[in-house]
């Protein structure tokens, strides 16, 4: 089981469950669902949002409606389009246990509105805010990550980017490790993007709550293991006192 940390450095955690087109969903899910969970999730709200071939998953862009149901507090979110189901959460996380409840809550909630555990994918996503930075380039203080220069390259970096696609087999699928620089008011920060992905063929296994919640297990497991290694050891032990 990936290691509880004392302060961590999440700034949201999503997970995501994408249908087979012939799962059953339509538009009665959305009214359904906010009837099963409005005491917690009160507020309602609509967004256009589409996931492209080629762009990150939950990057918006003009396209379908998604129904947003969301906490007053702002601290989690339900978003439902079609053949799509998305739990959002932001700070304050309150752990994985929490979380994975919360989750499997939902997604059962989803399921008694009519649709069935078909999936086409999932993602365990975990995006991290780390910093600020002791000195803006100086990357080498947080990742083991680092891009590889030499030459008259190695010098102080103003920004950058990088992203690796890692194969699993427990569960099939691809962890994707995003890392970039971005400047906060406090300072350049480093964001750790962790996203693990279910493989097609993968994905069409878990047809069951207690199969998801397996999955789901096995997914935290990695991208608790990939954070672990993507930063050096004094950044990841600041994060546990």
């Amino acid at each position: 089981m990936a290691e509880s940390l004392r302060n961590p450095p999440l700034a949201e955690a999503i997970f995501e469950l994408q249908l087979k087109p012939t799962a059953g969903w339509d538009w009665t899910v959305a009214g359904l669902l906010y009837e099963r969970f409005k005491d917690e999730f009160s507020e309602r709200g609509q967004a256009l949002a589409v996931a492209l071939p080629g762009l990150p998953t939950n990057q918006p862009v003009m396209g379908f409606q998604r129904v947003q149901l969301k906490r007053p507090d702002g601290s989690a979110m339900i978003q439902i389009a079609p053949n799509q189901l998305v739990v959002n959460h932001l700070r304050p996380y309150p752990g994985w246990v929490s979380f994975k409840k919360l989750v499997l809550a939902i997604v059962e909630g989803f399921l008694a509105t009519g649709p069935r555990l078909d999936p086409t994918g999932m993602h365990l996503r975990y995006v991290n805010l780390v910093g600020p930075l002791p000195r803006q380039g100086d990357l080498s203080a947080v990742l083991t990550v680092l891009p590889q220069l030499s030459g008259p390259l190695m010098r102080e970096s103003a920004g950058f980017y990088q992203r690796h696609e890692l194969i699993y087999d427990q569960p099939k699928g691809v962890l994707v490790l995003q890392a970039g620089l971005t400047v906060m008011e406090k300072g350049p920060q480093v964001v750790l993007d962790l996203d693990f992905v279910s493989a097609t063929n993968g994905a069409g296994g878990v047809d069951t709550v207690e199969a998801l919640s397996t999955w789901l297990e096995e997914a935290h497991e990695n991208v608790g293991a990939a954070f672990r290694a993507a930063l050096t050891d004094s950044v990841y032990h600041g994060f546990k006192e």
